[in-house]
């Protein structure tokens, strides 16, 4: 089931507890109960929200003693096996109240099915003696090494998963892999259970995933909300301040309360806290919890990986030369891997976008970076401490990663924020990592930076205040005025850069290019940050702010990869700089 055909009959449940439906709709919802499975699932899972709002258990009983050929005993063992049922009042309620009652009760024999069949499928576990089936293997353990479980046992081989089933990983981290193909990852303390080949409940915890379906419609149920994908990776954390959701790919859409009237879509590097007020769950942007979900998504981006096959013709040595490039084509154009918003992986680049900090990316032509009429992104950030957008290349018939290969691009800082430079929080980072990660860390491997002064509180680093420097990690990954190389450069709001690394990826190693429109620091051989880093080919672009609405925008264009040949500098990077063949590269 599509998403938007979800949000519809979300919207359809939601008009019949309000008595909204009309005889003719009501017929219409009740034949697709009746003959589509996918409905059925969706009817249960909206009910099992609507339930959330209600905890009375006796009035959970008598409003589902209307519904025909359920008997008070079996209402009341499903009662105390299920919340489920829990929303069927707001059909009786107003079944008694308005005249509309012969409709409703016709709408309540297929919700009788569609509740039997989500309180066995979903919560009622076989008791001994029982002739109730087991419900259905809907998830696999990929991988669960050093964790330890409460309620795994129930699970026939300890490595499946069963619809309704109770579990909590107490210690470790857990992957794993639905029936639909999304990959779940759980953090250590959480408590959830699989629902369907395509949901899940947390019922506290954390939880990061990839959606890998092709209908792109997996649910997650949080305590008072449900997150379902629109073909994206996310992350949710169910905690005593509410539900956390921050996006990392693509879009995912909140349904507060399971309310579609009230949905919220989410898009690339948001996220949002879903918090009861006055009994009704309210959505609010908010500065994601730095390093929540760092962990996890170093092993999502691993999943990544092994699950992502070269794109067709990126490999062929018959084809045309192709080398990772973004030059944000306007919208419209031909090839979506060079657009930021809905970016496709493809033309050497093995992920799309991936980013933090809410950014908004506008592509324009307006006060260009270069050229006249030269397309390029420019970018806004709000609600957020650290921003970050990121990419990762990868191998073509031109490029081997594994051999020395530049990394160009050309930037300029827009901000408007009078107090931006203050603070050690103010700073500006572009960075290779392994996997995305919302700031710089000792796990990259080359570096270049800026920050606005000391950092006061905390581990007290030292920087080079209000220049531009470069790691060189020789004498180890520590971040301080030992390892940061001054490039007597200071931040120029409004004027373009254009930056340049070579790498040199099997003696670990990078030489550092940055000109602006007075000065050209070079500086080679460089030592990584993280000598051990295989791969790091995640390009990171960021900035932060001690504030978060601060306004540390930037723009960026022409963003390169090449293989690094005797003869080449970038042709936008051409400073005059010699080159020097026997160490294919830029000499000093």
């Amino acid at each position: 089931m599509h998403a938007h055909q979800r949000r519809k009959l979300f919207k359809q449940f939601s008009d019949l507890c309000d008595g909204r439906l009309s005889d003719e709709e009501s017929r219409q919802l009740a034949d697709l109960l009746t003959n589509s499975d996918e409905t059925r699932i969706a009817y249960v899972q909206f009910l099992d929200i609507h339930a959330s709002l209600d905890r009375d258990s006796a009035t959970r009983v008598t409003a589902l003693e209307s519904l025909p050929g359920l008997d008070r005993a079996s209402l009341e063992q499903l009662t105390a096996d299920s919340s489920t049922e829990r929303a069927a009042q707001c059909q009786v309620s107003r079944a008694e109240s308005k005249p509309r009652y012969r409709r409703l009760q016709e709408f309540a024999a297929a919700a009788a099915v569609v509740l039997l069949l989500g309180a066995i499928a979903w919560k009622a576990l076989p008791q001994a003696g029982s002739d109730v089936p087991r419900p259905d293997i809907v998830a696999s353990i990929v991988s669960d090494l050093d964790c330890t479980w409460d309620g795994l046992s129930a699970s026939s081989d300890g490595r499946t998963l069963r619809a309704g089933q109770q579990l909590t990983l107490t210690s470790g981290v857990a992957k794993l892999r639905f029936g639909d193909e999304t990959v779940v990852l759980i953090e250590s303390p959480t408590s959830f259970e699989p629902l369907s080949d395509s949901s899940m409940r947390v019922h506290s915890g954390t939880v990061a995933l990839r959606a890998e379906g092709e209908k792109n419609a997996f649910t997650v149920l949080a305590p008072n909300a449900s997150i379902v994908d629109l073909g994206t990776s996310f992350g949710v954390h169910c905690g005593p301040k509410g539900v956390d959701v921050e996006v990392f790919e693509g879009k995912v859409e909140i349904l507060p309360s399971f309310n579609a009237g009230r949905s919220q879509v989410l898009g690339l590097g948001a996220s949002a806290r879903i918090h009861n007020d006055n009994g009704q769950a309210d959505i609010d942007m908010f500065a994601a919890d730095e390093g929540r979900f760092t962990d996890l998504l170093q092993l999502l981006w691993e999943d990544f990986h092994d699950r992502s096959p070269a794109v067709a013709g990126d490999l062929d040595p018959e084809s045309e030369p192709v080398f990772p490039h973004q030059e944000f084509e306007l919208p419209g154009g031909v090839q979506q891997t060079d657009s930021f918003h809905n970016s496709r992986m493809g033309g050497g680049w093995i992920t799309p976008w991936v980013a933090t900090g809410h950014p908004i990316g506008e592509t324009t032509v307006e006060d260009p970076l270069t050229a006249a009429g030269n397309a390029y992104l420019r970018l806004h950030f709000s609600y957020s401490y650290s921003r970050a957008i990121a990419r990762e290349y990868g191998a073509t018939a031109a490029l081997d990663p594994n051999r020395p290969h530049v990394i160009s691009w050309i930037w300029r800082f827009d901000g408007q924020d009078e107090d931006f430079g203050g603070s050690f929080h103010d700073r500006i980072a572009f960075y290779g990592n392994e996997y995305f990660r919302s700031n710089s860390s000792s796990d990259i491997s080359w570096f270049i930076g800026w920050a606005g002064d000391h950092e006061m509180v905390g581990q007290r680093r030292k920087t080079i205040p209000k220049r531009w420097f470069v790691f060189d990690g020789k004498n180890g990954s520590n971040y301080g005025p030992e390892n940061l190389v001054d490039t007597g450069m200071e931040l120029k709001p409004g004027v373009v850069y254009r930056m340049a690394v070579v790498l040199y990826p099997k003696s670990k190693q990078y030489d550092a290019i940055i000109q602006d429109d007075e000065q050209t620091f070079i500086r080679a051989r460089l030592g990584y940050r993280n000598p051990s880093t295989h791969g790091a080919h995640v390009i990171h672009f960021s900035v932060g702010d001690d504030s978060t609405e601060g306004d540390a925008s930037f723009s960026i264009d022409s963003i390169r990869v090449e293989p690094l040949r005797p003869d080449l500098v970038p042709k936008h990077l051409r400073f005059n700089v010699p080159v020097d063949p026997a160490t294919e590269g830029f000499s000093t």
